[in-house]
């Protein structure tokens, strides 16, 4: 359990240095997403990534607390 926390913990900082560096110049730089290459903007991508991420983080602590309960 430790390890994970550990691994999850360094993705977080490297996420985190990653956005300090991103050129805020560029933020509103459109870009194409998926096969459709729908437009969207380099924000928009950033939102939308923290969202998805935080469903998958809300799906883990529940999966968690099942697992304990038992």
């Amino acid at each position: 359990m430790i390890l994970l926390l550990e691994h999850f913990n360094k993705q977080v900082d490297i996420a985190i240095k990653q956005l300090n560096e991103t050129d805020k110049e560029i933020l509103t730089e459109v870009r194409g997403v998926g096969r459709a290459n729908m437009p969207s903007t380099v924000i928009g991508l950033l939102v939308h990534s923290a969202e998805h991420t935080m469903r998958h983080v809300g799906q883990l602590l529940v999966t968690v607390k099942v697992l304990l309960d038992k």
